[in-house]
């Protein structure tokens, strides 16, 4: 082969690496907690996601694209009057919400086997909301979406070649139309796979 094939051939492989790139995909699941705005009440639960993240060979920013599912509950008491009588009552809360984000993840570090990473989350939320209490206020149920963003820190961990480890934290904020923005804080783990 001559000096000229090879200059002419180069281009084209440095143009299949520069659009090569990593595909992953993991799940992660964990606690949340959350203050609900109205009431001087705590609630807590669960949450899980899952994440599909595209990044360029050795580059250190990827895409994301998210889905995730939080369950939390809890319950307050507080006092009303009742024909002139204050009486006490309870209220308990249960909420649920389906965010679907877009989700850019920068991962810190040189080493290839463990690394460092920051992200951030936009996109909508579809939330469900019920409140019991003991009075005859009785049950109240909402459904409502809004815009939900975010962000979060953690560490990855490669198991082999193909598979990884994450854990970390992330901090969410759900808004909705009708009824209380709120504020959600998650702690993570989570398994993926690279190919």
């Amino acid at each position: 082969m001559n000096h000229k094939n090879i200059f002419s051939i180069a281009p084209v492989l440095f143009s299949c690496t520069a659009f090569a790139g990593e595909n992953l995909i993991s799940i992660a699941g964990g606690s949340s907690s959350a203050t609900l705005k109205d009431r001087d009440a705590k609630a807590a639960g669960w949450r899980l996601s899952g994440l599909y993240e595209f990044s360029k060979t050795q580059s250190l920013f990827a895409h994301g694209v998210g889905v995730g599912y939080f369950s939390l509950s809890g319950s307050s008491a507080y006092t009303e009057q009742v024909s002139g009588n204050p009486a006490e009552v309870t209220a308990d809360y249960e909420g649920t919400s389906v965010p679907v984000y877009y989700a850019p993840k920068l991962l810190l570090g040189k080493g290839e086997i463990f690394k460092a990473y920051v992200n951030l989350m936009a996109g909508v939320q579809f939330s469900n909301y019920t409140a019991r209490t003991s009075n005859s206020a009785g049950k109240v149920t909402a459904n409502d979406s809004g815009f939900y963003g975010g962000g979060g820190a953690g560490l990855l961990y490669r198991i082999k070649n193909k598979y990884f480890i994450t854990g970390g934290y992330e901090f969410s904020y759900l808004s909705n139309g009708y009824y209380s923005d709120g504020v959600v804080n998650s702690f993570i783990l989570g398994l993926g796979i690279r190919f």
